[in-house]
């Protein structure tokens, strides 16, 4: 399903994304999922 597939199904409701990142070189990526995981709920 592309962004405006899932638009047009909305039917008024409102939307929103998230954009992450990958971490930088040398990063751990844990700090990716620490940060990813009080998302979950949404």
């Amino acid at each position: 399903m592309n962004v405006v597939d899932c638009i047009n199904k909305a039917n008024g409701k409102t939307l929103f994304s998230f954009e992450i990142l990958p971490p930088l070189k040398g990063s751990s990526i844990k700090k990716l999922y620490d940060g990813i995981d009080p998302l979950m709920d949404f």
